[in-house]
């Protein structure tokens, strides 16, 4: 647990999850809900993880849910609208463009039926949701993507938005305050013996005016699997790893 105050992190103890990559989680007012990703290696049916948990902040307890029924598990993006959260690009044994809606109130899963009118399929996306709206880009799909959108999630519209610059991109991470989204890092998967390339820049959408710019660099280089999250208008985000296999262990804001 961080205390953005005291600016300390306190161990909360182990979870019952087994351990996992690429996992998905969400956070309502009264609790988190963690799950999906993987474990070993993929294309193996064993390797897909489809549990999917509750944990309360206010009692430090954790509550299994209802699974997820399908292998398109890793590395979906999570939006909590109302009483549901949808989970937007899960992949599997291969490309996904799924959206599944989870129910608060039922505790259940619901696949939504393709529209075709969605970002291309692909693993590695980032996204977030911001007063009411949500967005989702990048990944990989063969080929690096650099495509964003803004998603009605209750009527299951994409509207494109300006590219995401500076280089196509999947596996970065981004946050958002009132005014605007940050993105971070990410591999460009290719290049040279396909050995691939890690970025190093912060990406900024200001919301308003539908437009990017460039932010900066992250203080300590290229990263990719990081995390990113707001406490009310600050931005952090840090962790990960280079392209070394260096895991970071700092954290950094970015004051409104």
């Amino acid at each position: 647990m961080y205390n953005p105050i005291e600016d300390t992190w306190t161990c909360l103890g182990e979870t019952p999850l087994q351990p996992r990559v690429r996992a998905c989680a969400c956070a309502t007012k009264r609790e988190v809900f963690i799950g999906l990703g993987s474990i070993g290696k993929v294309y193996n049916e064993s390797c897909y993880l489809k549990d999917w948990w509750a944990f309360s902040p206010a009692t430090n307890k954790w509550e299994q849910k209802a699974s997820l029924n399908t292998n398109n598990t890793i590395g979906g993006i999570a939006y909590l609208q109302e009483d549901t959260i949808y989970v937007a690009y899960s992949s599997g044994f291969g490309f996904s463009r799924d959206v599944q809606l989870y129910s608060l109130a039922d505790d259940a899963w619901t696949l939504r039926p393709d529209n075709w009118h969605r970002a291309l399929s692909g693993l590695g996306v980032t996204g977030c949701s911001v007063a009411g709206r949500a967005f989702l880009g990048t990944g990989f799909n063969t080929n690096n993507l650099n495509q964003w959108y803004e998603i009605n999630l209750p009527t299951d519209e994409w509207m494109s938005c300006p590219n995401v610059p500076n280089g196509k991109r999947s596996l970065a991470v981004c946050a958002a305050n009132s005014r605007y989204i940050y993105l971070f890092g990410g591999r460009f998967f290719g290049g040279e013996l396909t050995r691939g390339k890690i970025y190093s820049d912060i990406e900024c959408f200001d919301l308003a005016a539908n437009k990017w710019t460039k932010s900066g660099i992250m203080p300590y280089g290229e990263a990719e699997n990081m995390i990113a999250f707001t406490i009310g208008e600050t931005i952090y985000f840090g962790l990960g790893e280079d392209a070394n296999g260096t895991i970071h262990q700092q954290l950094y804001r970015i004051e409104p």
